[in-house]
């Protein structure tokens, strides 16, 4: 959670005016917030913990999960803020119109004054139904580059993408790189504002520089399984190191759903011991 987007709510949820020698403070700000689903990684992670630092005098948050309906998305559910669930994991289903009036009436029933989209799937189908549910604002956040140039190899996603963007009103990213890509691909400089990752490093400062020399050198990576991530790419760099550093030792904490396939090369590359795939870490700076 960053300091800038909570120092943007409060300011939106605690103006007020003297009247007679009495403060009369605003209603809170209702910010509804949508995503495919929860789980254990970056965004989803940054996205509870946002919701649950917000001072519910000035925001009132709610949350729409595209899907949601798996165990560990519902166990990882908020407190203190409504949670819609729509039961859609395919966009273009015969499910789709029900979530669609599921959706709106939802958001005509909580009165958000803004929405907040979180990925691919759920901006595409949440951002004309908030348009036309009425909501004020419209933000959307895209940090991952990767998914998104992906998933727009199709030409399909690549109109309903630039169609939907004329109903946004700013654009999140994490990065300058992301923020020039993004004024790149089709929006207006104004639109898009860069918040960097609210990650305390400072925790972190008092490592020293690895020591090369150590009998064992490990090299460590934190990042869910799944192919943008390019695990692949790791282990077959890792294949080269290996042969010519006997000391190297590669470790990754997290766990997805190219597990089966990342095993399968790790056997084809035969990395035995030197590549490990610890699965989910629950203490990472630990593992770090």
């Amino acid at each position: 959670m960053t300091g800038e987007k909570v120092a943007y709510f409060q300011h939106r949820g605690e103006r007020s005016v003297k009247h007679h020698g009495v403060t009369e403070q605003r209603a809170p700000v209702r910010v509804s917030f949508m995503i495919d689903r929860l789980s254990r990684a970056g965004t989803e992670m940054q996205l509870l913990a946002l919701i649950r630092g917000l001072d519910r005098r000035r925001v009132q948050p709610s949350l729409v999960l595209l899907d949601g309906a798996d165990d560990l998305s519902r166990a990882l559910e908020p407190e203190d803020c409504t949670v819609l669930r729509l039961g859609l994991p395919r966009l273009w289903s015969r499910q789709a119109l029900r979530a669609a009036r599921l959706l709106r009436t939802f958001w005509q029933e909580q009165r958000p004054d803004i929405v907040q989209f979180y990925f691919l799937d759920a901006a595409h189908f949440g951002i004309p139904l908030a348009r036309w549910s009425g909501i004020r604002r419209i933000v959307r956040v895209q940090n991952n580059l990767g998914y998104w140039r992906r998933e727009q190899r199709d030409w399909r996603v690549l109109w309903w993408d630039r169609f939907i963007r004329r109903g946004v009103d700013v654009v999140i990213t994490n990065s300058q790189a992301g923020r020039d890509a993004l004024i790149q691909g089709g929006y207006r400089p104004e639109q898009v504002q860069v918040m960097e990752n609210g990650v305390d490093t400072e925790r972190f400062r008092g490592f020293l520089l690895p020591d090369t020399t150590k009998r064992r050198v490990r090299v460590g990576c934190v990042a869910n399984l799944r192919a943008v991530k390019n695990i692949d790419g790791l282990m077959r760099v890792a294949r080269k190191l290996t042969d010519r550093y006997p000391q190297l030792v590669f470790e990754v904490a997290g766990e997805g759903e190219q597990r089966a396939e990342l095993e399968r090369l790790h056997a084809e590359l035969e990395l035995g011991e030197r590549f490990v795939l610890r699965g989910r870490v629950e203490d990472v700076a630990g593992f770090l």
